[in-house]
């Protein structure tokens, strides 16, 4: 299946026209730098090109070829024959992202004969720049894996949405780095010379595997079938990389305003899948928790597939972050309440639209595709009503959409000593935490039935 599909994507029309035009560029530019020789800015200018047409080949074009990675297969009604097979859904998935990266890990390949062949023009740090190399393929790796996972989501306007609204953002990224001094503080960060920055590196590189991960265990969950369970190996990576986000955050010195967005990133594709998921009724899958006993039974709690063990989840993780998070990463004073009150507001920016999909279930046929469009909505909303009650002087206005808690967020940027707003630090956390319990009560009562039946199949599943 891997050989079909590497056979096929070097065959490709985008593939064999992004290598052409990609090795045509970068050989007319080091043609006209090589008789511009004696220019002092030819070697750093020529560094930029390359990388700038070298990320847009596999920052942008490769990892939009995932789009349609697995909606094709489940357009041609050819998904269900591939699951049949001994390929196992992970398996199938993990393909189709393999056959795109190494693609992309063919451009690669390619760059390194430039690079070198600029280093002759002088100025240059040869071990930074093949290191930005291998990062940006990274970060290729883990946006590729993102768009194969999503591609298995039934609703279009999922798989085209977050395609149209990341890849302008990061063209506009890739020109904004590529030709201003950002570049050269990469390059200085690549070096690897200062221990925090390379903390910081280590950061980077869990954060993207842990999100390319995610995706492509959503992915296979979406197109398993019942008996296969990927629930607990995504939750267990999750909260092994959640743990040890803070310690590469204090190792790095972030600062307190990027601690719980860095927190965020780590916990948002954990929490949000396991909200999203269907209750699962198939007995043998509970049969490995129920041979450690109630060990095993209360481990799964934490760790069943399924949306009600998903709310116990949710809490573990969410209590983990506000309490640890702060201390870990040695925030103090009144960095705290600001760093907790921006973590309510991201838990329950995850909270509301989890229960929003739980109580309309039986009207919702892609919980994934919802959920996220739903988070949109009310992030989306929260800052409209933000800019809007600062351009009118009310307070009201953000306290009457407290019940959507990524408000509070805005509401804590715009408290302080000389504030125009009356928002205080104190009650912003103790709305955060009202709100934020009422949607983890909700959740539980109905939460409930779904674990008594949970316990039936326990007993009716033979531990051996």
């Amino acid at each position: 299946m891997l050989v079909k599909e590497l056979r096929q994507g070097l065959r490709g029309k985008t593939f064999v026209a992004v290598f052409l035009v990609l090795q045509v560029l970068l050989g007319l530019i080091l043609l006209t730098a090589g008789a511009a020789a004696t220019s002092q800015k030819a070697g750093e200018f020529v560094s930029q090109v390359v990388f700038v047409f070298f990320s847009l080949s596999v920052l942008v074009i490769q990892p939009l070829r995932g789009v349609g990675a697995l909606s094709s297969e489940i357009r041609g009604n050819t998904i269900d024959l591939m699951v049949l097979t001994r390929l196992g859904a992970l398996r199938i998935v993990l393909g189709k992202w393999v056959a795109i990266v190494s693609q992309s890990a063919l451009l690669t390949a390619t760059i390194f004969p430039y690079l070198i062949l600029r280093y002759y023009l002088g100025g240059m740090n040869l071990f930074a720049e093949l290191m930005m190399v291998l990062m940006i393929f990274a970060l290729s790796a883990g946006l590729t894996a993102v768009t194969v996972g999503i591609s298995a989501c039934n609703s279009i306007l999922i798989r085209g949405l977050v395609p149209v609204l990341g890849t302008p953002f990061i063209t506009f990224g890739i020109f904004g780095i590529g030709f201003n001094r950002e570049f050269g503080n990469l390059i200085e960060i690549c070096s690897l010379n200062d221990k925090k920055e390379t903390f910081g590196l280590l950061g980077f590189l869990l954060l993207v595997a842990h999100l390319g991960w995610s995706s492509l265990s959503l992915g296979a969950s979406l197109i398993a079938p019942m008996a296969e369970n990927h629930s607990t190996l995504r939750r267990l990576i999750a909260l092994g990389t959640i743990m040890l986000a803070p310690l590469l955050m204090r190792a790095m010195n972030a600062h307190h305003e990027v601690v719980p967005m860095l927190w965020f990133l780590f916990a948002a594709p954990a929490i949000g899948t396991a909200l999203a998921e269907i209750e699962n009724p198939v007995s043998t899958i509970y049969r490995p928790f129920i041979r450690r006993g109630f060990i095993g039974k209360l481990a799964g709690a934490l760790l069943y597939p399924g949306w009600p063990s998903g709310v116990i989840f949710t809490i573990v993780v969410s209590v983990i972050g506000i309490t640890t998070v702060p201390a870990i990463t040695q925030i103090t004073g009144p960095n705290i309440i600001d760093a907790q009150v921006w973590m309510l507001g991201f838990i329950g920016s995850l909270l509301l639209p989890g229960v929003i999909v739980v109580l309309a279930s039986s009207k919702i046929k892609d919980r994934s595709a919802t959920f996220i469009l739903l988070w949109a909505a009310w992030v989306i909303l929260a800052l409209v009503m933000a800019a809007l009650s600062s351009e009118i002087r009310s307070e009201f206005l953000l306290w009457a959409f407290i019940w959507d808690p990524f408000t509070l967020i805005p509401m804590s940027e715009t408290s302080g000593p000389y504030r125009s707003f009356g928002f205080d630090k104190g009650e912003l956390v103790a709305a955060g935490i009202i709100v934020n319990t009422l949607y983890l009560l909700i959740l539980l009562i109905k939460a409930m039935p779904a674990f008594r039946r949970i316990r039936s199949l326990e007993q009716e599943t033979p531990s051996e």
